[in-house]
């Protein structure tokens, strides 16, 4: 049987049970090759949620939040989005592939901006510990973060917080087989961020991946965090046009504000011509 990224939703819910099944034959690596950040539970905050300005003049805090970096790096993004922020006062920090770990997801209450750009999934029901929802991939593989975090990345995949997931090749077909064999990738789940993730009240949150905005658990999750709006993708998207959309939206948000962008999308229709995924905002309203 063949699998193909378009079948990347079903995909998705296999993998974990998959991994679920053989993650006791993982075998870890060496101590030292973890990333730059400190182990959860050990990170001191950024900075704390704040209305002044900054000890380098910003008055506004933005995260981007990058894990695709590692697969699909994209330094001409950075290029445009960066100067647009800090334009426009923002103090920009970045976590971009395998830095992009698990505490900058729960450390998010120093910024009033957020953007992640990441591989996404979707399980489209709920199968025991894992709910419905949209499901964010992290910059680690499942065997680095077991290395880096120890017991506790099994204690959250176990009640459902943390899940492992696979990406298929692009265009092309794999076989359940082969699909075990792709390298496993350490996942978020709606619960992690409900359960973990502090954030600063009136917050927009871009979840630039495939099917963030499928059934919009995800983006109710942040809003009901406090979250002012959530800007993401219903369906699949390609990394192409993805990246082309991200700093004009972003354009129209430090320019218009939420009500902007939704405008703006309601306007302009924006569709992958390729997939058929949408961009949808969501405020809670």
């Amino acid at each position: 049987m063949k699998w193909t990224r378009s079948k990347l939703v079903l995909l998705f819910s296999i993998s974990i049970l998959l991994l679920l099944l053989s993650g006791h034959i993982l075998h870890q690596l060496a101590r030292n090759s973890h990333p730059g950040n400190q182990p959860l539970g050990h990170y001191n905050p950024i900075r704390e949620a704040s209305n002044t300005t900054g000890t380098n003049g910003y008055a506004k805090q933005a995260l981007i939040y990058d894990p695709l970096y590692r697969d699909h790096p994209n330094k001409t993004l950075y290029a445009i989005i960066i100067p647009l922020l800090k334009s426009n006062g923002y103090e920009v920090t970045v976590y971009a592939g395998r830095n992009a770990t698990l505490e900058p997801l729960v450390y998010m209450n120093g910024y009033s901006l957020v953007i992640i750009r990441a591989h996404g999934g979707y399980n489209n029901k709920s199968s025991g510990i894992y709910g419905r929802g949209e499901y964010i991939f992290t910059g680690l593989l499942y065997n680095e973060a077991l290395s880096y975090y120890g017991d506790t990345i099994q204690r959250l995949v176990k009640n459902g917080e943390l899940a492992v997931g696979v990406v298929p090749p692009d265009n092309s077909g794999v076989t359940e087989n082969e699909l075990n064999e792709l390298p496993k990738q350490l996942v978020v789940s709606p619960l992690f961020i409900q359960h973990k993730t502090m954030l600063k009240k009136g917050a927009v949150i871009f979840v630039f991946s495939c099917y963030s905005m499928n059934d919009q658990t995800l983006a109710q999750v942040f809003t009901g965090k406090g979250a002012a709006g959530v800007i993401g993708w219903r369906g699949g998207v390609t990394n192409r046009y993805m990246d082309a959309v991200l700093p004009i939206v972003v354009e129209e948000y430090v320019s218009k504000g939420l009500r902007g962008v939704e405008r703006f999308i309601g306007e302009n229709g924006l569709k992958d011509p390729v997939t058929g995924g949408e961009l949808q905002v969501y405020s809670g309203k």
